[in-house]
């Protein structure tokens, strides 16, 4: 849990003293961001500062785990996999896969940024997880007006510069 976390968690969760309650309250407050995560993650992707609250901390957290990358890392190469005509584990409906085709290279490197090590912004990864769970949005919807390269794109941005990117370029 990185400084910030844990001071904004111990001071929202301080008022119930230093008794065992504390790990009681710090659990509830979790499974509270938890059962929250869709809303949450609309604020961060939005541009919310992780900052701006304990649960947008938590949250934040959450979305940069190790076990979240991978996931994510998971799903976005199982729709470049060509044998994955059904759906996204998880989904119940089938990404549309002529926008998968025509967004290929930018969901592959969407897919890269998401490696191990990769320092990665709560923002981004918040994006990635409405693209890939939104089955109104432009990934799975044929008939949406939004560019699913665009969309891919933007998420790509929003999780910050890549380590690989020199100094001062833009993609």
């Amino acid at each position: 849990m990185n400084a910030y976390v844990a001071k904004a968690v111990n001071k929202d969760l301080s008022h119930r003293g230093r008794s065992g309650a504390g790990g009681f309250a710090q659990r509830r407050s979790r499974l509270f961001v938890r059962f929250r995560a869709a809303k949450l993650d609309r604020a961060l992707s939005a541009g919310a500062s992780p900052y701006s609250s304990p649960e947008l901390a938590l949250r934040a957290e959450a979305l940069r785990s190790p076990r979240t990358l991978r996931a994510l890392r998971d799903a976005l190469e199982a729709l470049l996999t060509p044998r994955s005509e059904g759906r996204l584990p998880g989904s119940r409906i089938s990404p549309a896969r002529d926008r998968v085709n025509a967004a290929r290279d930018e969901l592959a490197e969407l897919a890269r940024r998401l490696r191990p090590g990769q320092p990665v912004e709560a923002r981004g990864i918040a994006r990635v997880r409405e693209l890939l769970s939104d089955g109104g949005g432009p990934l799975f919807w044929s008939g949406s007006d939004e560019d699913v390269g665009a969309a891919v794109r933007e998420a790509i941005a929003a999780l910050g510069p890549s380590p690989d990117q020199p100094r001062g370029e833009t993609r």
